[in-house]
């Protein structure tokens, strides 16, 4: 079992078979992130999955997210799967808007040691219910002047948006 323990922060690592479980406490800032960071890069080699318990979070930085960030890419090159457990509302929300739950997955709640997420990449109509319906380009279709056919249309519309527009490559003149 590992420990770092600062003013301000408190972790724990402690192995679970091919599972490893960080516990932090605290703040994750600009004043212990170096700290924070060489602790998730000294995790030992051969887990499968490496559990990091936010509950005890209080405030994640900038700083926090590039080393969680770092970790995630360091351990996935390793073979290990890094996994946010139940972050605190305000962490949640940081991750959130930072879009790290997108690169790595973040559950409500902690595993058992046993278990493994159920994490991968989505399918297309997964990500297709997501997202709207993609607009196209082109002329205002509700008026009297609708184009005869969406081609038409189209072509229409590229070329007059290529003639307003005033593009300029390279060095000004």
């Amino acid at each position: 079992m590992q420990a770092l323990s600062t003013s301000r922060l408190d972790v724990t690592v402690d192995a679970a078979g091919d599972a490893l479980e960080v516990r932090v406490a605290g703040e994750i800032d600009i004043a212990n992130v170096d700290e924070f960071r060489v602790l998730l890069w000294s995790l030992p080699a051969g887990a499968v999955t490496a559990r990091v318990d936010l509950s005890g979070l209080e405030f994640l930085s900038a700083a926090g997210i590039r080393a969680l960030i770092a970790a995630h890419l360091r351990l996935r090159a390793r073979g290990t799967q890094l996994v946010l457990c139940r972050p605190t509302p305000l962490v949640r929300r940081i991750l959130r808007i930072s879009r790290v739950n997108r690169v790595i997955p973040v559950i409500g709640t902690a595993l058992p040691a046993t278990d493994q997420p159920a994490v991968g990449r989505r399918t297309a109509e997964q990500r297709g219910a997501d997202r709207p319906a993609p607009r196209r380009p082109g002329p205002d279709r509700s008026g009297p002047e609708k184009a005869t056919s969406d081609k038409a249309g189209q072509r229409a519309w590229q070329s007059s948006a290529r003639d307003a527009l005033p593009v300029r490559c390279g060095r000004a003149a």
